[in-house]
């Protein structure tokens, strides 16, 4: 599954399905880190984020997620990618 700019963060929500083989998430830009405390909001509740860690952790499930090096205004999504990968 791939989600692109505002369907980023889909991928990474149904990750926690286990039909979902590799979740892709390019640029995710939702939801909005407008506040320092949102800017690395996964955009799931901490319920889906731990299933999708446990199948990170139990089965092996890569999850691949791109954002563009150069946006000097959306730095939402790294500190994004980095919050899930501290729950592995």
């Amino acid at each position: 599954m791939i989600g692109l700019g505002l369907s980023g963060g889909f991928a990474l929500a149904a990750a926690d399905e286990p039909v979902v083989l590799a979740p892709v998430a390019a640029h995710p830009s939702l939801p909005l880190g407008v506040t320092p405390g949102r800017r690395g909001d996964l955009g799931m509740s901490d319920e889906e984020a731990e299933a999708v860690a446990q199948r990170v952790r139990g089965e092996g499930l890569r999850l691949l997620g791109l954002r563009f090096s150069e946006d000097r205004v959306c730095r939402r999504p790294l500190r994004s990618l980095r919050a899930l990968r501290r729950r592995r």
